[in-house]
């Protein structure tokens, strides 16, 4: 005799349900359509396979924008790293005592650079700046940071955000030349 879920047999009625009054009708009926359900193996595969698409479709789109972010964070941080570069080289030619002209021109040459390899526009952001080297031996480096915010499409119905930030930041440290040598400070790319 087939039995539904909980094991109880699919054609015995409920015998609690009896004793009931004027409701107990509505419920049996209402217990017997429950049951009729659960014991009811027609299309249950479609039903399944139905729920099985639907969450397939959904993870395939979600990894599909995650993997869009790891695309656009690789292009970032490429871009990163030539503008950060390409602004250490150009405040090495112009530096010449006035640190802040060098300055100017070697964050001027990141942003160009960074334009220059597409990336402009809205929910763009390319900051270039001279700070003190991630190896605290007290050169200057130049950092660019890269943050582009991309849109996401499937994510937004499971998060209140509709952008996902991608950032990526290089520094390329400038490094004086030793005493007594001849021509500019060296630039190194530095983790």
């Amino acid at each position: 005799m087939p039995q539904d879920s909980i094991g109880v047999p699919c054609n015995r009625a409920h015998r609690g349900l009896r004793s009931l009054g004027p409701i107990s009708r509505s419920l049996r009926e209402a217990v017997g359509i429950s049951r009729k359900l659960r014991c009811d193996e027609r299309a249950a595969i479609s039903v399944l396979g139905a729920v099985s698409l639907a969450a397939v479709i959904g993870i395939s789109a979600l990894v599909t924008e995650y993997g869009h972010g790891l695309l656009q964070r690789s292009d970032n941080q490429r871009v990163a790293d030539l503008a950060a570069y390409g602004g250490a080289l150009a405040y090495n030619r112009v530096y010449t005592g006035s640190v802040a002209s060098a300055t100017t021109s070697g964050e001027s040459a990141a942003t160009k650079i960074a334009a220059l390899n597409g990336l402009t526009g809205d929910g763009i952001t390319v900051t270039p700046a001279f700070v003190t080297s991630p190896r605290l031996d007290g050169n200057t480096a130049m950092q660019v940071t890269v943050t582009t915010n991309l849109p996401m499409y499937v994510a937004e119905v499971l998060l209140a955000s509709t952008t996902l930030p991608v950032t990526a930041i290089s520094y390329a440290e400038i490094v004086p030349a030793a005493p007594g040598s001849v021509g500019p400070p060296t630039v190194a790319l530095v983790q």
